[in-house]
């Protein structure tokens, strides 16, 4: 993922840092912040599955409606 893309998700994270964050925090982000481009980054770097398990354990509360709504009926299935 681009170093540009990431920063709009990772706006609290020291530039100089960013690369060593996991992966289950960066998954959250984009799939809490993201655009459509980097959320199908992410769903060709991490996949499906990962992209799926992180979703159902975050709580619906951590979305906008609309969000949440097309991830779970429109991205994730």
């Amino acid at each position: 993922m681009e170093k540009d893309q990431l920063a709009s998700v990772l706006w609290d994270v020291p530039t100089s840092k960013q690369a060593t964050v996991p992966a289950n925090f960066l998954m959250r982000r984009v799939l809490q912040y993201g655009g459509m481009s980097l959320l199908i980054e992410a769903f060709h770097t991490y996949g499906a599955d990962a992209l799926q398990t992180e979703f159902y354990t975050m709580k619906p509360s951590a979305f906008e409606a609309r969000r949440y709504h097309y991830l779970k009926h429109y991205f994730l299935v």
